[in-house]
């Protein structure tokens, strides 16, 4: 998807909006709102998308809708990181775990265990961050996630890298290739 496609789905989305609020529909709002934070955030309007993004997370636990509970939180930890607050991000994103383990989602706790991955990696601590990638590439090899495993992998490569180990780093790199085959991904 490209920038274009959202710029013309959003006045198709805020119509969408429109009729669910005349009907009184607040699943079918809260999901709209979530499309509306996804196409601002890819248009780059950060704070317009956590805007939205709360208000659907807002809709979502009125409803007591858990399973939208984690992928909400993930995207305001995205959101968070891109404007370089990783505590908020790790916040967002440990509440998003707690959603996921809830709810039995173990995609979704790879995504978020690897999301907290990188927030550790860059608060240089190493060890937290080892251990929540590796956990997110079990999950990722039991879900058959091969973007959740890549992502692991990618992380823990750039440890590897950062560590002063290339070779380590490259044979982790390496693995993104035959563990895509494994999962019969093409390439």
């Amino acid at each position: 998807r490209n920038r274009e496609d959202y710029a013309t789905a959003y006045p198709r989305l805020e119509e969408s909006l429109r009729l669910f609020q005349l009907v009184g529909d607040r699943q079918g709002q809260a999901e709209v709102l979530m499309g509306m934070g996804q196409a601002t955030t890819y248009a780059g309007r950060h704070a317009e998308a956590r805007s939205l993004f709360e208000r659907s997370l807002t809709e979502f636990e009125a409803l007591d809708s858990r399973q939208h509970f984690a992928k909400v939180f993930n995207v305001l930890g995205e959101i968070a990181r891109i404007e370089g607050d990783y505590a908020s991000a790790e916040a967002f994103y440990l509440k998003g775990l707690v959603a996921a383990k809830q709810m039995c989602n173990a995609w979704q706790m790879g995504i978020l265990l690897s999301n907290l991955g990188f927030v550790a990696k860059h608060q240089r601590n190493s060890a937290l961050a080892r251990a929540r990638f590796r956990d997110s590439l079990v999950l990722g090899q039991k879900t058959k996630d091969a973007d959740v495993v890549n992502t692991s992998l990618i992380g823990l490569a750039a440890m590897m890298a950062e560590a002063g180990d290339p070779g380590r780093a490259t044979r982790l790199l390496g693995a993104i290739d035959r563990e895509r085959g494994l999962i019969d991904m093409e390439p």
